[in-house]
Order: C-alpha cells, then sequence, then structure tokens
C-alpha cells in the first residue's frame, strides 16, 4: 500500500484530503467527495503534484492507477486485449515516455478535464509526439470527452514553438479516432497549430476518424480545429465548432476550420465547419480546409470565412490538383482580394455536384459543377442534390457513411438542407 499526504479534490472548491492508494490503484479516501468532485492532483510523499484531471460522475470514486511500491510513481496500466485504458490527465502525459508507449493502442475510459486555465496551477498542456518523437499508435477516444484543453505559447520571438495540439505530431499507420475536444484554447504563433492534432506527416496512410473540435484555435500558417497540417492522411467524418483565428492577425497560409492543408495521398471525407474562420491577412483560407491537393468529398461549412486571397466557404485552394465532390457552402465568404464558394483556383474541372448559397460570396461567382456557368449550383434557401451518376455525383446518397452513402435520409427533400450521416 502506497500512503499519499494530500488529495486535492475540485468541486466548489480546493481542499485536501489525506488518503491511500492500494497497489492495484484503487484510491481509497477516509470520506466520499462530493458528486461531481474533480480530482486535480495527488501528492505521494514530498515529490511534485500529480495531475489527475478525471471527471468523477458519482460521489463513489472508481479512479484506477498503476502505481510501483514503495514509491508511489505513476505508470501506464497493463493492456487489455492490447489496448491501455486511459483515464486521467496522468495517464495521457505518459505516452509521451518514449519510442514504445508513442506507438502503443489506447482507449479513452472516462471523460478527462485537463484543467488548463482554471486557477489550479497546473501547467499548459505538452502535444502528445514531436518532430523527433512522433506518435505512431492508435488513440480512440471512445466519444468520451476532452475538457478545458490549454495551451498558450504565442511568442513571435521562438520560432522552433511549433506542432500545437492534443497531439503534437503522429507519423507512421497512426490512427485518431473518436476523440471529442469540449472545450479549451490552443494558441501558437508559428505553424502546425490544431485543437487534435498539430502536424501529420504519414509515410504510409494514417487516419483521422469520428473526432471533433470546440476549442478555440489561434495560430499563424497551416492551422485548423482538427488538424493543422497533414500528408497522406485520410480523415473522415470530422466536424470543427470552435473558432479558428490569425495569432494577432499574423499573415499565414493554408487555415482551415477542419483542416490547415492536406498533401499527398488521402482525402476529406464527410466532415463539416460550423465555426468561423478569421486570417484578414492571410491566403488560401477556407471553411472546411485551406489547401488540399487531393480530393475532397461530401463536406459543408456554415460558418463565415474572412481572408486577404483564396478565400473559400468550402476551400481556400486546391494548390492546382484538387478535387471536390458533392460539397456545399452557406457561410459568408469574405476575401480582401478574391473570393468564392470552393477554390479560388481553377479546379481543371475537378469540381462536381457542388452547391452553394446566393447572397454569401463577396465575388459570387463560383461554378459548381464542371463547364457549367456561374450559377451552376447556386440556390437560394434550400437545394435537392442531383444523385444521377451522369449529370449531378453518387456521393450525394444517404445510408450510414459507406461510398457514396453520406448523408441523412429525409434531408435532401427541398425543404431543409442535408446533413451528415452521424449528425445527431
Amino acid at each position: 500500500m502506497v500512503e499519499y499526504i494530500r488529495v486535492r479534490i475540485k468541486h466548489a472548491i480546493t481542499k485536501s484530503i489525506s488518503g491511500t492508494v492500494a497497489d492495484s490503484g484503487v484510491v481509497t479516501l477516509p470520506s466520499q467527495p462530493p458528486k461531481g468532485a474533480l480530482i486535480v492532483s495527488i501528492v505521494p510523499g514530498t515529490e511534485a503534484p500529480i495531475y489527475i484531471g478525471r471527471l468523477i460522475g458519482s460521489s463513489a470514486i472508481s479512479l484506477k492507477l498503476n502505481l510501483t511500491a514503495p514509491s508511489g510513481n505513476l505508470e501506464l496500466r497493463s493492456a487489455d486485449s492490447g489496448i491501455i485504458p486511459i483515464g486521467t490527465y496522468a495517464e495521457f502525459q505518459l505516452i509521451n515516455t518514449n519510442t514504445e508507449t508513442l506507438g502503443g493502442s489506447y482507449k479513452q475510459e472516462a471523460d478527462i478535464d485537463l484543467m488548463g486555465n482554471a486557477g489550479l496551477s497546473v501547467p499548459d498542456w505538452e502535444p502528445i509526439g514531436t518532430s523527433t518523437a512522433a506518435f505512431t499508435g492508435n488513440f480512440d477516444g471512445d466519444g468520451k470527452n476532452i475538457k478545458r484543453l490549454y495551451i498558450n505559447v504565442n511568442d513571435p520571438t521562438d520560432t522552433s514553438i511549433e506542432n500545437l495540439g492534443l497531439f503534437g505530431y503522429a507519423g507512421g499507420s497512426f490512427s485518431l479516432s473518436n476523440v471529442h475536444i469540449a472545450s479549451g484554447s490552443v494558441t501558437g504563433y508559428y505553424s502546425y497549430i490544431s485543437g487534435l492534432l498539430g502536424r501529420a506527416n504519414s509515410d504510409t496512410l494514417g487516419t483521422i476518424t469520428g473526432c471533433s473540435n470546440s476549442a478555440t484555435i489561434a495560430g499563424g500558417s497551416l492551422v485548423g480545429g482538427i488538424v493543422g497540417k497533414a500528408v497522406n492522411v485520410e480523415i473522415s467524418n470530422c466536424y470543427n465548432t470552435g473558432t479558428v483565428n490569425a495569432a494577432e492577425n499574423v499573415s499565414s497560409t493554408a487555415v482551415g476550420g477542419v483542416v490547415g492543408q492536406l498533401t499527398g495521398s488521402g482525402k476529406i471525407v464527410a466532415c463539416y465547419n460550423t465555426g468561423n474562420v478569421t486570417f484578414q491577412y492571410s491566403e488560401m483560407i477556407g471553411g472546411v480546409a485551406g489547401s488540399v491537393t487531393s480530393e475532397m468529398i461530401a463536406c459543408y461549412n456554415s460558418g463565415d470565412v474572412t481572408g486577404l486571397t483564396a478565400v473559400g466557404g468550402v476551400l481556400g485552394s486546391d494548390h492546382g490538383g484538387g478535387k471536390i465532390t458533392a460539397c456545399y457552402n452557406t457561410g459568408n465568404i469574405t476575401g480582401t482580394n478574391t473570393a468564392e464558394e470552393f477554390s479560388i483556383l481553377s479546379f481543371g474541372g475537378n469540381v462536381k455536384a457542388c452547391y452553394w448559397q446566393d447572397g454569401k460570396c463577396s465575388s459570387n461567382n463560383s461554378v459548381g459543377w464542371t463547364g457549367g456557368t456561374a450559377d451552376v449550383g447556386k440556390f437560394t434557401t434550400f437545394f435537392t442534390p442531383d444523385t444521377n451518376a451522369n449529370t449531378g455525383s453518387a456521393e450525394w446518397g444517404t445510408g450510414l457513411g459507406g461510398s457514396g452513402a453520406y448523408w441523412k435520409v429525409g434531408t435532401t427533400n427541398g425543404n431543409s438542407l442535408p446533413k451528415l450521416w452521424y449528425e445527431k
């Protein structure tokens, strides 16, 4: 049994309680904290606090930790069928320990409060993975929430501060799935800034699936709600509701509500953005993505987008090679120099069956179909997608997210705007 001097529990106030933790890692306190209490830190002996950040949903403590006796150092728990459970701030940070842990498989088992900017003396979140030690494993958020993510390194004098987010840098055949950032803010001055993942550089094909961001994001270049820059990554069923802003109105490139920039293989499928994206002095700014050289399928934007050049409701720039299919925009699009609903650059015949709301764009001259006129795809209030493979796109099909079946049944009847299959 490992004895602990203090357990600080955050509820209406912060207080200290003496207690013990068995070798099994089960917290035992002399009295139970009130319902909804948050364990802020555990201090073994005279060591620095171990920040816990687990949201407790009842008066009973069910927090499990893996501790080394007799020192009481925290360790990752044993894997169950190859998957290690993550239920606390401290366990999440242990993924950063070494190459082996960065390549492991994990599953979030509870809502986790990272306690950022909460007056609890908790340091800024340290992103998981760096450019020299990338996260190459699998993390399943299991639909649980990450609350109060907080990073603030808005320092224009230090160009080395990049790759900011819950995860900083990922590579290999990594996967992030079902991770939901419910609140917080991430602020950096330079590149690769996001809520979920700052940068991904996969030499195979990484995947980001079913993730969301509601934190406020601010950065320089290559900024997005879900990922700042991704190389060879497939991003599907993801959405952003948080505001994405420039850090102190810096001049920057490739900024999107969901993805800043996607290059190489991979694609963006069934993603949407409702947050405002404002980079007034920047280029390649898009509601869903700033710049994409591959493919976007079944995406939409309803947030307001403001920038300088190459400003688009769905996509800022196709970089001369992107393909966009079955997408639509209803957000207000404002470009100081140029703005369009999909992309300012020529698609070269690669835009198909896309729609855009009239009067929302400052230039108002997008084309929704290859070879069409400026009015093809324009609608006033609602539209009914053309699902004919010859004249429209099969990607407007309804279903459960399979190929071509990305939309909800009953939302394509001309009386409402289409919603993606997984939306509530």
